[in-house]
């Protein structure tokens, strides 16, 4: 896995895509029109994209609060945080005990894998293995910081599957300026590049850099409306749909 600072793509070159041979996950016929150009860089998010794992940070927030004595929030209230890395979080929230309660997150969160068994979407190490092969580049842009980022990459099996990573940092959400690296590094135009995710606010950082803004709505946690409403250009309820849309993309 490439870290934040990493140089370019380790081993894949973003070139003029190969068509994919055969019949794969991606195939199938496309939902929702596909970009004018081929798609040359996907960039994922990860809670609730990738990975079904929104449940299991509520539930190490929560158990946080109880192992710490404090009132114990509403998962909308820790979902309230999101934004920031963890340690940015509880910088904001717990200010005379931010260090000692991320100690305490962090033993929860990976607790939290062993009791409540995470898992990715299926399918996603077989798209992921497709997108390497037709040489699309690869990143993953989270707001999770590096402690929670390797821990479910480690537990899923997602390590090295990136050719760009950028993590979550305590100063607030910079998802835009993260798609705007990592476009920049992979030397893509906007119009070649897709970000995938699950949030509003992952739609407006999108749509800001001029790329093409992709809303995974396949999770339970996911709210359809409020995506459309910040401006998802192609929306998508199930895995496979999106898959589909995909395949049409990168072959555009």
């Amino acid at each position: 896995m490439q870290n934040q600072g990493g140089a370019g793509l380790d081993g894949y070159a973003i070139s003029p895509l190969n068509s994919l041979a055969g019949p794969t996950l991606l195939g199938g016929m496309s939902t929702s029109p596909s970009p004018k150009a081929p798609l040359r860089l996907v960039m994922f998010d990860f809670d609730g994209t990738l990975a079904d794992s929104i449940p299991l940070v509520v539930a190490a927030f929560q158990r946080m609060h109880e192992r710490l004595g404090l009132p114990v929030p509403t998962e909308g209230e820790v979902r309230g945080m999101f934004g920031p890395s963890e340690d940015g979080i509880l910088q904001r929230h717990l200010p005379d005990r931010w260090e000692e309660a991320l100690l305490v997150y962090l033993a929860e969160y990976e607790a939290a894998h062993d009791a409540m068994l995470p898992a990715l979407f299926e399918g996603v190490p077989e798209l992921l293995a497709e997108l390497h092969e037709a040489q699309v580049g690869v990143a993953l842009i989270t707001g999770k910081g590096p402690g929670t980022s390797a821990i479910s990459l480690a537990r899923l099996d997602l390590l090295g599957e990136f050719d760009y990573v950028r993590m979550g940092e305590p100063e607030g959400c910079r998802k835009q300026q993260h798609i705007a690296e990592v476009m920049a590094e992979a030397g893509v135009a906007p119009n070649e590049c897709a970000y995938i995710g699950d949030a509003p606010g992952d739609m407006r950082a999108t749509l800001a850099c001029g790329v093409v803004a992709v809303g995974a709505a396949w999770a339970a946690t996911a709210n359809p409306d409020e995506l459309r409403e910040a401006g998802a250009q192609h929306l998508f309820t199930t895995w496979n749909e999106f898959c589909a849309w995909l395949h049409g993309a990168v072959q555009s």
